[in-house]
């Protein structure tokens, strides 16, 4: 039985325990059997819409928590102390210099040590509205705007990409942030979804990098034309130690929901654009 019959003949409210030992069975066959797939590059773009700036300003807005430990894990403390006797500050400036027992002291911090990929969805169904009237890729360009933000401040290593049947680079882990906010262009939205083939793209850039965790925020609104790379993909991921967090806009996705629950990773569904940015930032937090 392949991937794509086990998803197709599940419904979505009845997703248990069993799938996963089905899946479980079907990995071995699936992962040896499906080799790296490719996905052409394009460099269609397009104005960055207000609408997607909006949402990068709420992102950035509920990101309090997440800023406030990067400041933590990336800043140090510098302070004057005077050993042996409380120190007067009011006279401070009246002690004189090489005082022994005035010191400074410095604290390191002890740095973060997270990878982050970003990569959303720019298929043909993306143009869809949420419930609220925001566009799915609005809101999904807005969310990557907006933890791109925060990570660029904090030097985070991040990467973007945007992917339908092509793949678009965004943003590599070596490129400048600020020249991509400067174009203010984002990927066009068209053709169909490769969500597999995308994702394997994107761990080939994480399987090599140095951090101690490596974190895939993911963005899609439907099911995937290649189910079984992507089946792949997640057993991949899980064997080496890179964590996907998957955000389903729009329509719930079975697929999505079952490859999660079996490899222990996260997921979550959202019909608006609201919350969004709360469940990326959480993942990034548990990352860090």
């Amino acid at each position: 039985m392949s991937a794509r019959q086990i998803i197709d003949d599940m419904h979505e409210e009845t997703i248990d325990t069993e799938l996963g030992d089905i899946i479980s069975k079907v990995m071995e066959i699936i992962a040896s059997s499906i080799g790296a797939a490719e996905l052409s590059e394009s460099t269609a773009h397009t104005d960055i819409s207000d609408e997607a700036k909006v949402i990068a300003s709420k992102v950035k807005r509920i990101s309090d928590d997440l800023q406030e430990v990067l400041e933590t894990q990336t800043k140090c403390a510098k302070r004057t102390k005077l050993s042996g006797k409380r120190l007067n500050n009011r006279v401070l400036n009246r002690v004189p210099v090489g005082n022994g027992r005035v010191f400074s002291s410095k604290t390191e911090a002890p740095g973060v040590s997270t990878a982050v990929s970003i990569l959303f969805d720019i298929s043909g169904s993306m143009k869809d509205s949420l419930i609220d009237g925001v566009s799915r890729d609005d809101a999904a360009m807005g969310l990557a705007l907006g933890l791109g933000d925060v990570l660029d401040e904090y030097d985070v290593p991040f990467d973007v990409s945007a992917y339908s049947d092509r793949f678009v680079a965004l943003k590599g882990f070596d490129d400048e942030w600020s020249e991509f906010r400067k174009a203010d262009k984002g990927p066009s939205t068209f053709g169909g979804t490769h969500t597999g083939a995308a994702m394997q793209r994107v761990l080939e850039g994480l399987v090599c990098r140095t951090e101690d965790r490596r974190l895939v925020i993911a963005v899609t609104d439907g099911d995937t034309s290649d189910t079984e790379i992507l089946f792949s993909t997640y057993a991949e991921a899980q064997a080496m130690g890179i964590e996907i967090a998957s955000v389903m806009i729009g329509p719930r996705i079975p697929a999505i929901e079952a490859l999660a629950n079996r490899f222990g990773f996260t997921a979550k569904h959202f019909n608006k654009s609201e919350g969004l940015g709360r469940f990326a930032v959480e993942r990034i937090l548990e990352a860090i």
